[in-house]
């Protein structure tokens, strides 16, 4: 995981996905500016044989999550930044000075782990 601020005011998702897989934030699509961003963010993890999970935990996970949290600077609006157990691990604002609870947590999942074996 290697730590990438969002640019706008829009793309902490991207930024957290840019993050997590290590890529620059150019190959990662601003999946929030289409209407039906799921089904972009899915076909797109198509690409890299995953699919995202949104899944809510009753234990902390042990490895890099994507955190859906409320956002610090918009009202009724949702904020991603990276999670791993119990903690905070990089807030894509720029600072990890907000304490966070989070709603769910986005995973990826391998499709066909046969290819990798």
């Amino acid at each position: 995981m290697k730590p990438k601020n969002q640019k706008m005011t829009d793309d902490c998702l991207k930024a957290c996905i840019a993050s997590l897989f290590e890529l620059p934030m150019s190959e990662v699509p601003h999946f929030i500016k289409h209407e039906d961003w799921i089904s972009c963010l899915n076909a797109w993890c198509e690409r890299y044989n995953l699919i995202p999970i949104d899944v809510v935990p009753t234990e902390p996970f042990d490895f890099y999550t994507i955190a859906t949290v409320d956002s610090p600077n918009f009202k009724d609006k949702k904020h991603a930044v990276i999670w791993k157990g119990d903690r905070l691990i990089h807030d894509p604002l720029g600072t990890n000075k907000h304490a966070y609870e989070p709603e769910s947590h986005l995973v990826f999942v391998v499709k066909d782990l046969a290819k990798y074996i």
